[in-house]
This record gives structure tokens, C-alpha cells and sequence, in this order.
């Protein structure tokens, strides 16, 4: 993989370690396009909502451990093992990366179990405008 690329997911999941959101921001290009894990109509835009989502997201998740790393032209696909509460949590994200830049274009979510996505919703809709 692209030296560039490399870097920034490896940027990347340090920052989601340390549940850093202001280093993760530093990692998204300015149109990254955030896809929820609840439904395909649910997409957060941009890097400063982005920034605000995952710093709401590390207010609630703890112990974020990556242990696996699949790389491809242009995307890379992580794992991660995590904290919620009092519950666990696994996690596998897509990143679409903008190899021109070495910055994310695109983030994508899976998790479960749902209990831990519907707590994980709850943490993250609170105080929310609704549009």
C-alpha cells in the first residue's frame, strides 16, 4: 500500500485509540462522508461533524483495541474490539481513502451486538436537533 495511505490509517486508528476526535479530524478530508451504522439514510458530512460525532461517540466508548487490517486499492477495512458502558462492542470500518491527498474520503460502520448499537445511537442522538 501507498506510504501516504499507510500513514494515515495508521494516524487514524491511533487516534481512535486514544479516543482522540481531534486527531481523527486531522486524518478526513473536508467533504468525508460518514455512513451510520443503523440505516443508509443516516450520512454525517464533512469534517467538523464528523469530528463532533466521534468525539460524542469516545465520551461513551472505552478500550478500543484494532486487531485486524485488511488492505485494497483505495479502501482499507478495519476491526476493533471495544468498551460500551458495561457491555462489549465489535466494530468493522471501511475506510475509502482519497490516495491523492493520503486523507479519508469515506467512513463506513458495522456494529454489534445491537444492544450496544442501540445504547450507542442513544449516546449519540441525545440533545440532538431533529431535522
Amino acid at each position: 500500500m501507498d506510504g501516504e495511505i499507510d500513514d494515515v490509517v495508521a494516524r487514524w486508528c491511533q487516534a481512535t485509540v486514544r479516543r482522540d476526535s481531534a486527531a481523527v479530524a486531522d486524518c478526513l478530508s473536508d467533504e468525508v462522508v460518514l455512513s451510520s451504522p443503523i440505516s443508509d439514510l443516516l450520512q454525517v458530512r464533512g469534517r467538523a461533524q464528523v469530528r463532533e460525532l466521534t468525539a460524542r461517540a469516545f465520551s461513551t466508548i472505552e478500550s478500543i483495541e484494532f486487531h485486524t487490517r485488511l488492505d485494497g486499492p483505495g479502501h482499507c477495512a478495519l476491526f476493533a474490539r471495544a468498551r460500551l458502558n458495561s457491555q462489549h462492542l465489535d466494530e468493522a470500518v471501511l475506510l475509502g481513502l482519497d490516495e491523492a491527498g493520503g486523507l479519508i474520503r469515506e467512513i463506513t460502520l458495522f456494529i454489534r451486538p445491537l444492544s450496544a448499537l442501540i445504547e450507542l445511537n442513544a449516546t449519540l442522538t441525545a440533545g440532538r436537533k431533529q431535522r
